[in-house]
């Protein structure tokens, strides 16, 4: 089939000109007396009063609490997995594009207190960060929870580092795996 269009095999090759990680600027972050105060407003309290104000999306739909009993209240770093661009990346090359995405520049931005955030569509596919990542949030970065519209990887480890965890479930499967990957 491919023989009937020579053409194609002259097509040239996309590649990814920009510098990876791309970095935004840091945010501000409440005062502290703010967030303590904060922690003693339940979610439907939060919800119904950012409703007043015209915020009506105020949760992610779909993420269960993989700890018995866990509340957070603090600053959210985002991360939003984009549908993968399979011309720019093929299984051989990434798991080193990875490492240059904004999967790593999030967590560099994390400073206690925060709570990381991800986007990935509720894919039951890309394992959003596993154990190492979890545990470097975590522990590492001083992150107190992690809310993930999607799935993680290595569940029993996570378990065992006792990070408060929202998600959808599990997979096997690394960041990049899926058909979304972290940009």
């Amino acid at each position: 089939m491919a023989n009937d269009y020579p053409i194609l095999a002259e097509l040239p090759a996309p590649a990814i000109t920009a510098q990876l990680p791309i970095h935004g600027d840091d945010f501000a972050r409440p005062d502290p007396a703010l967030i303590e105060q904060l922690y003693e407003v339940g979610s439907a309290n939060a919800s119904a009063t950012l409703h007043k104000i015209g915020i009506s999306q105020s949760f992610i739909e779909g993420p269960l609490p993989r700890k018995k009993g866990a509340k957070v209240v603090g600053p959210a770093v985002t991360l939003q997995f984009m549908p993968k661009r399979e011309d720019l990346l093929n299984t051989r090359s990434e798991e080193g594009a990875e490492k240059r995405t904004a999967l790593w520049a999030v967590f560099e931005a994390v400073q206690p207190g925060d709570v990381l955030v991800i986007q990935a569509y509720g894919s039951m596919h890309n394992g959003c960060l596993g154990e190492m990542l979890a545990r470097y949030f975590y522990i590492g970065r001083g992150g107190i929870g992690i809310v993930v519209d999607g799935a993680v990887r290595d569940w029993p480890q996570i378990q065992e580092l006792d990070v408060p965890l929202w998600t959808r479930g599990f997979t096997p499967n690394y960041a990049s795996q899926g058909p979304y990957f972290p940009w």
